[in-house]
């Protein structure tokens, strides 16, 4: 053993993770044991506290996944983060008993546990539920003055740390959270309506960004209490860590924790590294200030609010087999699952309404029998008129533009996702 630790260098690779497949094969994403030790500095420049007392922390994701690996692996053994691992199934039950102190979820956990947060409120007697309206007015102001970096009034600041303690912390006690003061969502965009009731109920809460090919976070909010919803932050503040934004709008990123290669695909290495940048394939903006927005990527891929990176053209190609569908727009990003908006072929016009949608949605069971979970239909809309390039629906060529059509048909989109979290909790925000 001591001799295979001696012929072992830091550079030598230490793990491979598989990204999704979602745009083509799976590829396997070699990282070094230097840039996991990179990595996990970004967590620890995350959670700085974790060099300096113990943070405890429950996870129950699955460790073949580049985040789950990196903060409940290769982290505890550079810093003071304790893991209590659990199945998926019990991790209600683990964070009442655990109360962590660190957290990075994806969104739908944030989601899913705001959810039933204000289904716990809004069953709460007559006068607590007053109290709570009254402690979300307080929270909604405090929210405002933090993103415009305004200074809150004494009146204001002694209101919040009353509601704060006794409205929203025994709250967010019920589901063992607490005693969480920072936490950060990675993996997928996060509605900004989620982000800021988290914020309201005294949970800064950060939206950072990071691939497998990074494995840590280059860009994130590492020292920016409770930020405005809708911003991924900055970059570490190493030197090493620098953001580009090509000519197109693409973020470069070059730092010491990019992977060094696609396992034995040189020309898929080659095609996304180059003189040590990193094209990460997401479209982005800076403001004044050098905040960083994500505003769209440049393959058609859908990141559900589950993490789940999924290509929808496959998907598109089956249900385009039935000469019922003259085109099909999958549709979920940043939701919690996905949907699907159908053009009608001239075949299906001759149906009635009732007919054509027993019919569709015949072809959606069809096309998900083969489908994995997070990658099936639930649901679907016919669009009231075909697509058009005068709209900017199509190219000129006729090809569909995904981010015109989701725009156009927003509101019908919005139909299919009536009931869920995302709705709930910006009903509630109001």
């Amino acid at each position: 053993m001591v001799e295979m630790v001696a012929a072992t260098t830091l550079d030598d690779p230490a793990v491979l993770f598989y990204t999704s497949g979602s745009t083509a094969a799976p590829k396997g994403v070699t990282h070094s044991h230097r840039t996991l030790q990179h990595s996990v500095q970004t967590v620890v420049g995350l959670y700085p506290e974790l060099d300096s007392r113990e943070h405890d922390i429950v996870g129950f994701l699955p460790l073949a996944h580049v985040a789950p690996a990196l903060l409940l692996i290769f982290t505890p053994l550079l810093s003071r983060l304790v893991v209590t691992y659990c199945r998926i199934e019990d991790y209600e039950d683990a964070l009442r008993t655990v109360r962590p102190t660190a957290l990075l979820w994806p969104p739908r956990f944030y989601e899913k546990v705001a959810d039933e947060l204000i289904a716990r409120a809004r069953a709460w007697p007559r006068v607590r539920r007053y109290t709570y309206k009254g402690a979300m007015w307080v929270g909604r102001r405090m929210a405002e003055r933090r993103w415009s970096s305004g200074q809150p009034s004494v009146f204001l600041r002694i209101a919040y740390t009353t509601v704060l303690h006794r409205v929203f912390l025994p709250l967010r006690a019920s589901v063992g959270l607490d005693r969480l003061r920072v936490a950060f969502t990675a993996s997928a965009a996060t509605p900004e309506n989620v982000i800021a009731l988290w914020q309201i109920w005294g949970l800064d809460l950060r939206e950072s960004y990071g691939l497998t090919e990074t494995a840590g976070c280059p860009v994130a909010h590492f020292d920016q209490t409770f930020p405005r919803p809708g911003y991924i932050g900055r970059e570490f503040s190493d030197p090493r860590f620098q953001v580009e934004v090509a000519h197109d709008g693409e973020m470069l990123v070059r730092a010491p924790l990019l992977f060094r290669e696609y396992w034995r695909d040189p020309e898929e290495t080659d095609a996304v590294l180059r003189d040590g940048w990193f094209r990460t394939g997401d479209l982005i903006e800076r403001t004044a200030h050098g905040e960083i927005r994500l505003i769209g990527r440049k393959k058609d891929v859908i990141i559900t609010s589950g993490g789940k990176t999924i290509n929808p053209q496959p998907i598109e190609t089956r249900l385009k087999e039935s000469s019922l569908i003259s085109e099909a727009i999958v549709v979920g990003d940043a939701r919690k699952c996905l949907t699907v908006l159908l053009e009608p072929s001239a075949q299906a016009k001759a149906l009635t309404t009732a007919a054509l949608s027993e019919r569709l949605r015949a072809e959606l069971g069809r096309v998900n029998t083969d489908l994995a979970r997070a990658q099936q239909l639930k649901d679907f809309r016919v669009l009231p008129r075909p697509l058009e390039a005068e709209r900017g629906e199509r190219t000129a060529n006729g090809k569909v533009k995904r981010n015109a059509v989701v725009s156009s048909f927003a509101t019908l989109i919005d139909e299919m996702y009536g009931g869920n979290d995302d709705t709930v909790i910006a009903n509630h925000l109001r």
